[in-house]
């Protein structure tokens, strides 16, 4: 039979589907649907395996560490690292614990250091804090000096010019006029004494070497007992140093107790009695050659005389040399290196009047004896000896600054 609707051309539009097509169609769909979840199914299984597989492989070292527990306390380490964060309660309790310990690390530092300090005053040495003292004196002594009474800058510097002044006219009086005046001189005015020993230690200070210390250094290598004149001493350095030796000092003014004050030409000691005679910076006055000759008096035969003078006093020093061997001192050496300061040293020989006996001369008259004193070079007039010793020997004068 043919269809209903295919009479008269007339036929069902395309996109209207019959119901078996329909059918069909949703059979297929639900086909393809049981077969997704069928195949969605044995995907999870596999899914599931595959985590079992892995569950298993995870549980596996866990199972094989456990025999292995031979280091319970890195773990027990490791357990209390990671426990801490999270106890937040030890954590507080544990807060006080350090801090307490800090303060007891802070008391024992602070003991320590006082156990320190105390150890080091009790180690300084007893010099020290002497020098100290003397320090603490000295600053006393600058500040009243600064001081004077309330001077102003100007007023010290005018003090200062007016010292300079009276030093540098102290050093002419004792160079150019005899020594007995200027005994005179300090022994009315001792003040002076001291005013002129000030300005000469400032002058000194700028020397490289101090004359006083070479001698010294050569007195020390002598034997005990030796007998040692320090003619012109100042402040007697020599006695207040040496010890063994038997130092006697003179001076125009005794500054302290080792000094005894005198007139060089007359120094009261016997004859003979000296081994050693020092003139350090002291050759003064214009009758210096009266000062050689009460050394030669005093000094033992064979006796040592050590001279210190200053480099620019010298004319002609060859003849100065020759000057005493006419005292009757012997030359042995001299030390010329120094820039400042020049070292002589003489022995005593016997002089041509003591060789001379008296009784020889007891029969003859005056105007003989000169002529034999003059026939044996020994006599020469004093007026001719002055005037070389001082063409030899210049004054040591300051220039004004």
């Amino acid at each position: 039979m043919q269809p209903f609707f295919e009479t008269s051309g007339w036929a069902l539009p395309k996109n209207i589907v019959p119901e078996k097509q329909r059918q069909e169609t949703s059979k297929k769909i639900k086909s393809a649907d049981v077969n997704n979840i069928t195949k969605d199914g044995e995907a999870s299984r596999e899914a599931d395996q595959i985590q079992a597989q892995m569950a298993s492989l995870n549980q596996e070292p866990a199972t094989s560490k456990e025999p292995k527990a031979k280091k319970p306390r890195i773990r027990n380490k490791k357990r209390s690292f990671e426990e801490k964060p999270t106890d937040k309660e030890s954590i507080q309790n544990k807060k006080p614990k350090t801090a307490t310990s800090n303060d007891q690390k802070r008391k024992l530092q602070q003991l320590l250091k006082k156990n320190k300090t105390a150890g080091q005053k009790e180690k300084i040495p007893a010099e020290k804090e002497k020098k100290q003292v003397v320090e603490k004196i000295e600053k006393k002594n600058n500040i009243q000096a600064n001081n004077d009474d309330g001077l102003t800058p100007l007023q010290r510097k005018m003090k200062e010019k007016l010292s300079g002044a009276r030093f540098r006219w102290l050093n002419e009086q004792l160079y150019t006029t005899p020594g007995k005046h200027s005994f005179n001189l300090f022994q009315e005015k001792p003040e002076l004494f001291d005013e002129y020993h000030e300005g000469f230690r400032h002058q000194v200070e700028s020397w490289p070497v101090n004359p006083v210390d070479v001698i010294i250094s050569q007195l020390k290598k002598l034997p005990k007992g030796t007998i040692i004149a320090d003619l012109g001493c100042g402040d007697a350095m020599i006695a207040q140093t040496l010890a063994k030796q038997k130092v006697l000092s003179f001076d125009l003014v005794a500054k302290n107790d080792f000094v005894t004050a005198c007139d060089i030409t007359k120094l009261p000691l016997e004859a003979n009695t000296v081994d050693v005679a020092v003139f350090s910076l002291s050759l003064m006055g214009t009758n210096y050659l009266d000062f050689l000759k009460e050394a030669h008096r005093v000094l033992k035969v064979g006796g040592e005389l050590k001279i210190a003078e200053v480099v620019s006093r010298f004319s002609d020093l060859d003849s100065f040399i020759t000057l005493l061997e006419g005292l009757g001192f012997d030359f042995m050496d001299k030390e010329d290196d120094n820039k400042m300061f020049v070292m002589l040293y003489f022995t005593k020989q016997l002089n041509y009047e003591e060789e001379i006996d008296s009784e020889m001369l007891a029969g003859l008259s005056k105007t003989q004896i000169r002529s034999l004193k003059k026939g044996a070079g020994i006599n020469n007039s004093k007026a001719k000896l002055q005037k070389k010793s001082q063409q030899l020997l210049k004054p040591c004068l300051y220039k004004k600054r």
